[in-house]
């Protein structure tokens, strides 16, 4: 029988890989409203780790992803001109 808090768990993890997919393709519609999915990516990771840590392997690998995928999606915005640098510095 399957371990239901291991279950759980995935499907928490799951449920946020979902979101944080959504997230992206709302950044590729909406270019000009894309801080908007690329904080509910960051402040939803954050949530989630804070619930279940995780190794420092997956970790890496969760963060590295997230970082490459919004960055690319953001810096693509900028080189057409649909988003200014200034968005990124929040000041």
């Amino acid at each position: 029988m399957p371990d239901t808090a291991l279950l759980r768990r995935r499907g928490v993890e799951l449920g946020w890989v979902a979101f944080a997919i959504a997230n992206l393709l709302a950044m590729l519609r909406w270019e000009r409203w894309e801080t908007i999915p690329f904080h509910f990516i960051w402040v939803s990771l954050t949530l989630v780790y804070g619930f279940r840590v995780w190794r420092s392997s997956a970790t890496a690998l969760t963060l590295g992803f997230v970082i490459v995928s919004t960055g690319t999606l953001i810096l693509i915005d900028i080189s057409r001109g649909t988003q200014e640098w200034g968005e990124l510095t929040e000041a």
